[in-house]
Parts: C-alpha cells; sequence; structure tokens
C-alpha cells in the first residue's frame, strides 16, 4: 500500500463548506435537476441555550447552545433547521439591522485553537464568509446599523500574538478595518447605540472591571463607568442613547461571597442612576426594552443553574416582577423581540434525580405574566445509520433522544424530508438501535442492537415504522448489523453474545418470524458487519479477525472464506450489480507496528482481490462503505474524512473532511449520500451533486474541431474557487484533467478537442467533484462531405468524367473511405474512393460506353451519415 498519494488539487476547506456548510446545499439529482436549498440538518448536544436571537422582522429567533445553531419559525415555534457551523465553542449571535446575515461568533478547534465569526446568509442559510480576529475566543460582536461594520469583543490568547480584544471589521468584504486600544484584557460584550455613534464595552482586566463609553466615529473613549463589579458579563444601551445598563458580579473577601451587580448609568455624564437590588449572583445578560422602559436581566444563583429574570422599571429602579424564578431552571440568555411583543429567554434545567442537565428555551409576552410557549427541543446523543425512501425524498434515521419531553435512553426514528430538510415525524424506539434496513420495496424496515440489558431484533412496518415483532429469542444476543433481502423475505443479523462473547450469524424468515438458521463461526471471532448481494443469494459477513465470508442465503452454506490484506473488517458491501464488493476496516502496518485505515475492492465470481484503494496512512478507521448508484465509485469513511474512488481506475476522486462519520447511504437514484457523524457532536447530514449540467456548444461534432462545454454548480464556487476534475472516455475527445470555477460564479467553460474519425464513436465527458459527477455522451462523426462535382457533367458515350468529393474537414490519420455508387450501367465508378490523410478533398474517374439514345447517371458518395450525388448525362 503507497505511503502518500496526490489528492486532489481542490482547497478541502473550500469545498467543505461549499459542499456541508452552504446552507448546507442546494442539492441537484444525477439528472442535474435542481431542487430548493436546505439546512445540513439533524440536532446536537445541547445542553443549554447560551445565546438567543429575533431576526429584525420578528419572522424567526435562534437559538444557540453548546455546539450548535437552532433556527425557529416565530409564528409556529417550529424547528426551521439546524445550522452546522465550524465552531465548536458558540459564544454569541447577532442579526444585522438589515436581516441578510447571521454573524455567530466563539471557537473554532480545527487546527489551533482560535475565536472566528461566521457570517451566514439568511435567505438561504449559507456560509458566505469567515471573520478572524487575533484571539483565543470571540465573546460578543454587534452590527452597526447600516450593517456593514462589525465590532467584535474577543478574549486575546496571549499579547505576544498582536492584536486587541476590540476590533471593526467590514462586513462586505470580511476585511479588517481597526483595532480599538481599549484597557480591558478581555471583552465580554459590546453594544452599539441605535444611531451607531456610541459603543459600550464591558469586560476585565487582571484585577478589575472595565466598562467604557467608545465616540467610534472619533475611535475614542468618551466615558469610563466606575462599576461595582468585577467581572462585566453584559452591557446594552437604551434606544435613545441616555442609558446604560451594566451586569456582572463581585466576589467578596474573606467570605469569598459571590454577589449580583446591576446597574444603570447616565451614558453621557457617567453617573450612576441605579444599583438594583437582583436576586441573581450571576447576572450573564441584560437588555433594555425597544421602547427604553424597562429593563430586562438574567438572575441566576450559579452559573449553570437556578434563578430565573427580572423585569425592572427604568426611571423608577423598581422591581417590576421576576421571572421564571425556581430553584432548577437558569436563564443563561434572554432577548426582546424587535417589537416589543415578547421577550425570549434561553437557559437550561437540572435533574436532581439524574443530575442531567438539559436544554430549554421560553417566549413571554411583553409583561412576562404568561408564556407564550416553551421550547425543550429533543436532543440527538447519537445517531447509528440511516435508510432512504424508495424514492429518496425521505431519509429514516435511528437516533437516541434526551430532552426535557422524553426520559433519558429513548431511541427514535427520526423521518426526514430531503427536499426540505425537515423533520417529518418520530417514532419512539428501544435507545439501543445501531442498524436499520429496508427490503427493496421499502414495506420491511428491520432495526437491530441491544440495551443495556438485551439485544435488540425487530421487524417494523416501512411506512409508519410501528412495531411488528420482537425476533431475538436470545435476550443475550448483542446485533452490530443487520440486511434485509431485497424481496424483504430474510433477514440476516450478525453480532456477539453478551455472556459468552461467541459471535453469532441469525437468518430468519420474515413472513413466518422464525429463525431459519444460526451459522456456525467457532470462538473468538467477533462479527460486525453484512450485507446481502443485489440478486439476495448471497450474504457476506465481515468481523475483527481480519477475515470475512460468503454464505449461500437460501442454504446457509458457506461458500469462502477471504482474507484481507492485514485487516480487521469494520464494513462490507456489495456493488449495485453485485459483481465488486468493498470490504473496509483497519489495517495493521507491520513495519510501522501501527494502524490505519484499508479499503479493498473484491471481485465476486472469481473471488480475487481487484485493488488495495490508495488510501493514506496517516488515516485511521475504515468505518463505513457506500457505492455509488451507478457503481463508479465507491465511498470509504476514516475517522477525519470520506474519500470517494473510482472502480474503474481505483484512483480517488476526492476527500471529504468528516469528523467520525459513523455511516453512509445512498438513495436509490444516487442523488444524495446520507451520512451520520459525531463532527462536534452527533450530526445528520446529505452529500449532493454539486453538478447541477454539463453541455456543449455543439453535438453531434466533425471530428478535429474543437468545441467549448460548460460545466454549472448547483451553488457559486467558495473563496479561491473550485477545481471540477474532467475525464473522456476516448481519446477521439481529449479535455484538460480539470477546470477551475471562479470564486462567485456558478459556471465555467473549457474546450474539447475532438479527434478525426472514419466512423462515428460515441465518447462520454465527466465532470466531477467528490466522486459525485455529471456526464454527457458525445456523438464524434467523420467529416461530412459537403459536394460532389462532375467535369464535365456530359459526355459522349465512351468517354470519362471527373468526380471531386470535397469534405468538411480534413480526413484523419489513415485516410477517409467515401462509399461510391451510380444508377446506371451507362456510367461506372469505382466502389469506394480514400480521402488522403490530411486532406480535404478526393477525385476519381467515372468510365462511360457507348449508348444507343441519351441516359442520365446519378454518381452518390457515401461517408458516414452524409451523402451527395451528382448527375452525369451520356449521350
Amino acid at each position: 500500500m503507497p505511503t502518500c498519494i496526490r489528492r486532489p488539487s481542490i482547497s478541502l476547506k473550500s469545498l467543505f463548506r461549499f459542499l456541508l456548510l452552504s446552507g448546507v446545499l442546494a442539492l441537484s439529482a444525477a439528472s442535474g435537476a435542481q431542487t430548493s436549498p436546505l439546512f445540513f440538518w439533524g440536532y446536537s448536544p445541547i445542553t443549554f441555550f447560551g445565546c438567543v436571537a429575533f431576526s429584525p422582522d420578528s419572522s424567526k429567533f435562534v437559538l444557540e447552545g453548546s455546539s450548535g445553531i437552532q433556527v425557529f419559525n416565530n409564528a409556529t415555534g417550529t424547528l426551521i433547521g439546524c445550522l452546522s457551523t465550524n465552531l465548536s465553542d458558540v459564544g454569541c449571535v447577532a442579526f444585522s439591522p438589515d436581516g441578510s446575515l447571521l454573524a455567530i461568533g466563539g471557537i473554532n478547534y480545527a487546527g489551533s485553537v482560535t475565536g472566528e465569526v461566521e457570517l451566514w446568509d439568511t435567505a438561504h442559510w449559507k456560509l458566505v464568509g469567515t471573520i478572524a480576529p487575533k484571539s483565543s475566543n470571540v465573546n460578543s460582536i454587534t452590527f452597526s446599523p447600516d450593517s456593514q461594520t462589525l465590532v467584535v469583543g474577543s478574549s486575546i490568547a496571549s499579547l505576544a500574538v498582536g492584536g486587541q480584544p476590540l476590533s471593526l471589521w467590514n462586513v462586505k468584504r470580511r476585511s479588517f478595518v481597526a483595532e480599538l486600544g481599549t484597557s480591558a484584557q478581555v471583552v465580554n460584550a459590546v453594544r452599539l447605540s441605535s444611531d451607531g455613534k456610541r459603543l459600550i464595552v464591558g469586560g476585565i482586566t487582571s484585577n478589575s472591571a472595565v466598562v467604557e463609553v467608545w465616540n467610534l466615529p472619533a475611535r475614542t473613549v468618551s466615558q469610563t463607568v466606575k462599576t461595582q463589579a468585577q467581572t462585566v458579563n453584559s452591557v446594552d444601551i437604551s434606544i435613545d442613547g441616555s442609558r446604560i445598563a451594566v451586569g456582572g458580579s463581585y466576589l467578596t473577601k474573606p467570605s469569598y461571597q459571590t454577589y449580583g451587580v446591576l446597574e444603570v448609568w447616565n451614558a453621557t455624564t457617567g453617573k450612576l442612576l441605579h444599583s438594583l437590588g437582583t436576586a441573581g449572583t450571576y447576572i450573564q445578560c441584560v437588555q433594555f426594552s425597544p421602547d427604553g422602559t424597562t429593563l430586562v436581566n438574567s438572575a441566576n444563583t450559579g452559573i449553570w443553574y437556578g434563578g430565573g429574570a427580572e423585569m425592572w422599571n427604568v426611571t423608577s429602579g423598581k422591581l417590576i416582577r421576576s421571572i421564571n424564578q425556581t430553584p432548577y431552571l437558569g436563564v443563561s440568555s434572554l432577548t426582546y423581540e424587535p417589537d416589543g411583543r415578547s421577550i425570549l429567554l434561553g437557559g437550561n434545567g437540572y435533574y436532581l434525580t439524574s443530575g442531567q442537565v438539559y436544554a430549554y428555551a421560553q417566549q413571554w409576552n411583553a409583561s412576562a405574566t404568561s408564556v407564550k410557549r416553551t421550547i425543550m427541543p429533543a436532543i440527538l446523543t447519537g445517531a447509528a445509520c440511516s435508510a432512504f425512501s424508495l424514492d429518496g425524498n425521505t431519509l429514516t434515521v435511528a437516533v437516541s433522544n434526551t430532552g426535557v419531553d422524553k426520559q433519558f435512553g429513548v431511541g427514535a426514528l427520526e423521518y426526514w424530508d430531503t427536499a426540505t430538510g425537515k423533520l417529518l415525524r418520530s417514532v419512539d424506539t428501544s435507545e439501543g438501535i445501531r442498524s436499520i434496513a429496508y427490503s427493496s420495496d421499502r414495506t420491511v424496515l428491520a432495526d437491530g442492537g441491544a440495551d443495556e440489558t438485551s439485544g435488540i431484533l425487530e421487524l417494523r412496518d416501512g411506512t409508519t415504522g410501528n412495531l411488528l415483532t420482537s425476533l431475538n429469542s436470545t435476550p443475550s444476543h448483542n446485533y452490530d448489523e443487520v440486511a434485509l433481502s431485497p424481496d424483504g423475505k430474510r433477514l440476516a443479523a450478525c453480532g456477539y453474545d453478551l455472556a459468552t462473547h461467541e459471535p453469532i450469524l441469525e437468518i430468519w424468515s420474515t413472513q413466518t418470524r422464525q429463525q431459519t438458521y444460526s451459522l456456525d463461526f467457532g470462538d473468538n471471532v467477533e462479527l460486525q458487519t453484512i450485507s446481502f448481494s443485489p440478486d439476495g443469494s448471497t450474504i457476506a459477513v465481515g468481523g475483527r479477525e481480519g477475515l470475512f465470508e460468503l454464505w449461500d442465503a437460501a442454504s446457509g452454506t458457506q461458500l469462502a472464506v477471504l482474507y484481507p490484506s492485514e485487516f480487521m473488517v469494520n464494513a462490507i458491501r456489495f456493488s449495485p450489480d453485485g459483481k465488486t464488493l468493498c470490504v473496509a476496516g483497519v489495517r495493521f502496518l507491520s513495519a510501522q507496528n501501527a494502524t490505519c485505515a484499508g479499503a479493498e475492492l473484491w471481485d465476486v465470481a472469481s473471488l480475487t482481490r481487484l485493488a488495495d484503494l490508495p488510501i493514506p496512512t496517516t488515516t485511521s478507521g475504515g468505518n463505513a462503505v457506500a457505492f455509488s448508484a451507478d457503481g463508479k465509485e465507491v465511498y470509504v469513511s476514516m475517522t477525519s474524512e470520506v474519500d470517494s474512488y473510482s472502480t474503474e481506475s481505483y484512483r480517488l476522486l476526492g476527500a471529504q473532511p468528516l469528523l467520525d462519520p459513523v455511516s453512509l447511504t445512498f438513495s436509490p437514484k444516487g442523488s444524495y449520500l446520507a451520512f451520520t457523524s459525531y463532527q462536534m457532536g452527533p450530526r445528520l447530514g446529505l452529500l449532493t451533486n454539486p453538478i447541477a449540467g454539463l453541455r456543449v456548444s455543439v453535438n453531434p461534432i466533425i471530428g478535429g474541431k474543437v468545441i467549448n462545454a460548460t460545466v454549472t454548480l448547483s451553488e457559486a464556487a467558495p473563496t479561491g474557487g473550485l477545481e471540477v476534475a474532467l475525464e473522456s472516455s476516448d481519446g477521439h475527445a481529449l479535455v484538460s484533467s480539470s477546470v477551475l470555477v471562479p470564486a462567485g460564479s456558478k459556471t465555467a467553460t473549457f474546450p474539447i478537442q475532438t479527434v478525426g474519425v472514419t466512423a462515428t464513436v460515441n465518447p462520454t465527458i465527466t465532470a466531477q467533484v467528490l466522486g459525485f459527477s455529471q456526464s454527457l455522451d458525445l456523438e464524434v462523426r467523420p467529416p461530412a462531405i459537403v459536394s460532389l462535382k462532375l467535369k464535365p457533367t456530359s459526355v459522349v458515350g465512351g468517354q470519362s468524367s471527373l468526380g471531386t468529393i470535397t469534405m468538411s474537414a480534413k480526413a484523419p490519420t489513415g485516410g477517409l473511405v467515401v462509399n461510391l455508387s451510380g444508377s446506371s450501367t451507362a456510367a461506372s465508378v469505382p466502389q469506394t474512393v480514400t480521402v488522403p490523410a490530411g486532406s480535404t478533398s478526393v477525385t476519381f474517374t467515372i468510365t462511360t460506353k457507348a449508348v444507343t439514345r441519351k441516359s442520365s447517371a446519378v454518381i452518390t458518395a457515401v461517408c458516414g451519415p452524409t451523402n451527395q450525388s451528382a448527375t452525369l448525362t451520356v449521350h
């Protein structure tokens, strides 16, 4: 196995964002037909809502959790989708005043730990740019009123890296504008006045809190607020710019008692107006109502849970009411709806019995006298496997859910609409489902796994997901993977016995719901992957002992025992035509005494190894395998990426950065590739064909001509452009190895050089990105006959005439044969004549014989699909 391979020259980071983070994608089917954009959807393991924000038009609101962003419809309270942010720790969110962008700030753990701000287009929910201040974390962000400038407050990892924790950025160009020399070492909060002239900054130094009022146009500090707080977590400025609110805490000595600080200051004079007697020991957020008359703040008795929120009259400084003040519900974020009709609180709860923390959000009316809605979404803690409906319009995924509305340890089958990314329905199941499989007509669904006490093997209605029967007759059997025969009549399940640790491979009849047989594997062989051949006659099963086996599905007879090159088999799949097997797993590198991912292709008929796929030795995993619908590509998941390979040339087509993908599933028509992964939390999403179309300027083509072809993407290419690999199946149509679609463009044009042919050929041009492809069949023809001229056109019998054939292009190497015929015995022509290579014409002789009366002979020249005729008169 080679130790290194040449990767495609595309920017993988750009491609990752283009394919997965653009909202998720504009999906396109294999035919090039587009559907509407959708989210990279699925839930992240959110245990609390740390930030909340309304869109300026109040149509949507965003809840940010410990590792995910969820977007909701404000009118219905329903989940629209989840943004696939690169940030593993989100600290702040903000909509631009014009509503066109959502900014997300936090920490990006990719490579070095750095602060970053992502900018998302809210029309299509796609990532359009990033801002990277010199910081270890972005804590707070705010837009200027014209949406052109973003103020970023952050933590500086080290003074050695340069930069300040307070910076200004041009939103349109994603470019740095200026740093502001704040006295804070860490900026926790930034807010701009409604006219954009005053910037309020809250933060800390090594021994004190900092609250500054900046004249932003002059970029100078106009006022320093002498707050009582030692830590400032939040600041706000009223709509008229007259008042500043400060929220934080201070620690007393020697008792080390923490007290919340909530203050209202005059923004012009710096005079303290109110020091409010909050009940909270931690004030994490403060905000004025849109009309400036009310101040609302979180008032928690602990950082993570306990407490609630408070409402204050700004003029009198009197407490109006406490909101949701309960011992085990905390508020970590809050915001007013832009029109002031409601208040959205985000936070967490705490289970006394289990010690678990859960996320929750509540939307109250403006007076905080009643709750409009409580939002307690289910939280995906595991996504083991997925399968498509027959038409590919629905994706079923087996998950483990937790949340306030569910008991811990409850599983579910979730049904997602692939066109909209919306959750259609959820069917509760046992928690430990690890594998699901449909029959080819999708009328039967099987699942298998194990919970804490026993194994799970079930049959379900393929449409509703409702349980039909539980099959596991031995409670101690743990099932790693299940497979259904295409006709749905047989269920195969493999795994091991929880009590004896012996391997199990069981075949069940789905009609009688009885076990047909159990196959014997001996001791110490852990089986963990299984697959039916497309015709249902053969079962392939693989395990950790570095082998895989083929069995006759009808009789249970062992057909073959095969050994890959020193690796344990984690995944095994048949190609769509059943002729090839791909086995993937963990390879042992004896020379380095190390392991890496490995995958091989095997010929089923001859039981021989076709190829050892060139997976780099720097990878690990080999967790899942999926063939494309046409069988031309095979996808193999590793711990940090998914690689696609040609099943004909065995070369690498592309690599998709993705952490811990645990399953890969193609839709029946090959339009979508679904995956589940644990990238910064469990995720569920789709890879789709980014190539929307491939067309040429002329087709058919005369060989030897150069024509232009255009490749069209479903989404504009990212920064740096997107390189599309090109390939021709035939030497009669030549293309470059790739073409670059420029950044921001959807199309790129490239030339196709055809070669002269003596007969029509049909080469195929293929454009590929990450193994997804679009192909176009060309028709390359020989040069056409442009004309046939005779000289002279009238002769006396016995004399001759010359015929000249003119072609539309030069004849190819070896010349071009033209067939000749005449309609009268009075004139004779050769059967064929050859146009010399490189020439566009040829002359031939027509002989005649004496005639008793005037005769006409039609001379015809034929080359490929073209012909020309001329008439010779013989006297």
